[in-house]
């Protein structure tokens, strides 16, 4: 696919599809096997062992909760905490956003000059960072932050100082993904003027390989819908799972229907 946002667009499908067993409905188990296999997709990160350093493994110690869900357990939600179980990620992001700041320190010490070609090549390189590496890795995991947080906040376990701690740093990551989801949405807005959408350099990434059309940006907030609205099902049903899977394929069509309409990408084959 030559499309960058094809591809991103199928990851977010099968991220949709494992949380499918949650909803409580008979899933054969090769299917539940094929999705636990695809827990990769998360993007929390879990595969490097930070937890193996010394001081960062008393942090673990401290809110180490056991994780009831075999299956949650099974697509790399490990813990009860949703801070551990996205620890990996938040502690990745802070050791590059330092690297980060520590380059473009150093470089500004050292040469002044922000009209030189060495200047403009490490801006670039910082805008891989802050617009590609750092947004794009949050919005990704944003799906399984708004899962544990949400599990968490329902289990609302307060029987320790340190599970009300960790319910409250489950707030604050609940408060972060759906602030993000207005943003997208009222940024969204104010994009239809061009000149402000120049402006705009975090949108870079995110739309990347879409159409330069105001209606075709719309996109990406309801893709972050459809998620949103899927977690919030599971988590806080208010009918039985035969329902909520029809809410599901509901949302589904919907989505697929619109993107059909809107053919948001810049390359036929990705739509």
């Amino acid at each position: 696919m030559s499309s960058p946002q094809a591809v991103w667009i199928m990851v977010n499908q099968f991220q949709l599809l494992m949380l499918l067993p949650l909803t409580e409905v008979f899933v054969p188990k090769d299917i539940e096997d094929y999705f636990t296999g695809m827990s990769f997709l998360s993007f929390d990160l879990s595969f490097i062992p930070f937890s193996a350093t010394p001081l960062i493994n008393s942090v673990f110690s401290y809110f180490e909760f056991e994780q009831e869900d075999e299956y949650l357990q099974e697509i790399g939600m490990q813990y009860g905490s949703s801070i551990l179980n996205q620890f990996s990620m938040i502690f990745m992001i802070s050791l590059l956003m330092i690297l980060h700041v520590t380059v473009i320190l150093s470089y500004r010490i050292i040469d002044k000059d922000e009209s030189t070609r060495k200047y403009k090549i490490l801006s670039k390189l910082m805008d891989l960072f802050l617009f590609t590496i750092y947004v794009r890795t949050f919005v990704e995991a944003l799906q399984m932050m708004m899962l544990s947080s949400f599990i968490e906040i329902k289990t609302f376990d307060t029987s320790e100082i340190s599970r009300v701690f960790s319910i409250l740093i489950s707030f604050l990551f609940t408060l972060l993904c759906v602030g993000l989801i207005v943003l997208m949405a009222v940024e969204w807005i104010r994009s239809k003027d061009p000149k402000i959408f120049k402006q705009q350099k975090y949108f870079k990434e995110v739309f990347s390989g879409v159409k330069d059309k105001w209606r075709a940006r719309c996109y990406m907030l309801l893709n972050f819908g459809r998620r949103a609205i899927f977690i919030i099902a599971i988590v806080f049903p208010v009918a039985d799972p035969i329902h909520t899977v029809i809410i599901f394929a509901i949302i589904q069509v919907v989505y697929y229907a619109t993107i059909i309409y809107l053919r948001p990408l810049d390359c036929k084959k990705g739509n």
